[in-house]
């Protein structure tokens, strides 16, 4: 390799195939563009449940597997910060880099400060805003973790922020439509799914449970670990993504689909103000069943409508968004903490 490359390490808990994880690899793919050389540490990373990109494009190094991610399904957050320190320990013992990206797990950033590492943390969204409330014994638990959370996190040279999917309001939506048009409507809910987690199995279930309870489960399909090939396979064949979580932080699925050309339907508050132009590039609307159910049946209906806002959508996402101004500004905030 070139003295003269510069080098980041993206440290992140498990490279599965979510919208962090895309995230973090199209911060790599970002990087490399501008002639860094990007390795990922990660505790977990499964070869038949990733990115292609992970598979040989970047190399990946795994440290803590062997290290429990639950006890009898309790104690997520306690053993996420154990793997985290493990894999920081590590990392900042191991390797000498100039950027390290630090994803999700704060707990991590003091240990590679004091080994004078120039730290980048980027947060989706603090996990003590997260986390359900729960009982007393819960607010004791989570105590010296979101102390910890805090003061991790401040410890960074550089901080950047960008789950609950509310996908059920989909589900809900569809049942409202007229009969002529809900039997031509079909919904896709598609994403990661991993055993070792709980929420997975739960959020699943759930989904499959209510699709039954409203009568509509010949029109509700779940897709589980879908490749790169069925992911562009979805967005040519859509008429639409619902976007549906409410005070979303930014979230990047509005992105992947209008920049394919699709209309996105998403609620009036938190990210999409941002990403989703209404009646330009997409629908925005309450964010109840209602409004869903309105946008899904107008775009339905308006075919001048729909072909509008596809072509809007491709154009102002490239514009606003495309790799070239993504791969700007990740640039330009790297080097910031680089020479900061």
């Amino acid at each position: 390799m070139d003295n003269n490359t510069k080098t980041a390490i993206i440290i992140h808990p498990d490279l599965g195939i979510g919208g962090a994880e895309r995230l973090v690899v199209d911060i790599a793919l970002a990087l490399e563009h501008e002639d860094y050389d990007v390795k990922f540490y990660t505790s977990h990373h499964d070869k038949e449940h990733c990115f292609p990109e992970t598979k040989g494009r970047f190399q990946v190094f795994v440290h803590g597997d062997f290290l429990p991610i639950t006890l009898f399904g309790y104690f997520y957050i306690f053993f996420a910060t154990i793997r985290a320190l493990y894999l920081s320990i590590i990392v900042a013992w191991k390797t000498n880099a100039d950027i390290y990206i630090v994803d999700q797990i704060s707990i991590g950033v003091p240990i590679l400060k004091l080994f004078n590492k120039k730290v980048l943390f980027y947060c989706h969204h603090p996990d003590k805003c997260l986390c359900k409330e729960g009982g007393f014994m819960k607010k004791i638990y989570r105590i010296p973790f979101d102390w910890l959370e805090e003061k991790s996190m401040g410890l960074s040279d550089s901080i950047v922020v960008n789950r609950k999917k509310n996908h059920k309001v989909a589900l809900e939506a569809l049942s409202l439509l007229e009969d002529d048009l809900k039997n031509n409507v079909r919904i896709i809910i598609a994403g990661g799914y991993d055993l070792r987690v709980k929420e997975n199995k739960d959020v699943y279930n759930e989904l499959e449970q209510l699709s039954h309870q409203l009568h509509i489960e010949d029109h509700v399909s779940l897709l589980k670990n879908f490749s790169n090939e069925e992911r562009e396979y979805l967005f040519k064949k859509a008429t639409a993504v619902l976007y549906t979580p409410p005070f979303e932080h930014f979230g990047i699925v509005p992105l992947e689909a209008m920049i394919k050309g699709v209309p996105v339907i998403a609620c009036n508050n938190g990210g999409p103000l941002e990403t989703v132009q209404n009646e330009l590039t997409g629908l925005l609307c309450d964010g109840s069943k209602e409004g869903f159910a309105a946008c899904i049946s107008r775009l339905c209906h308006d075919n001048n409508l729909r072909q509008k806002l596809k072509l809007n959508a491709k154009k102002a996402t490239k514009e606003k968004f495309g790799f070239e101004t993504f791969t700007k500004k990740v640039s330009e905030v790297v080097h910031q903490v680089i020479s900061n």
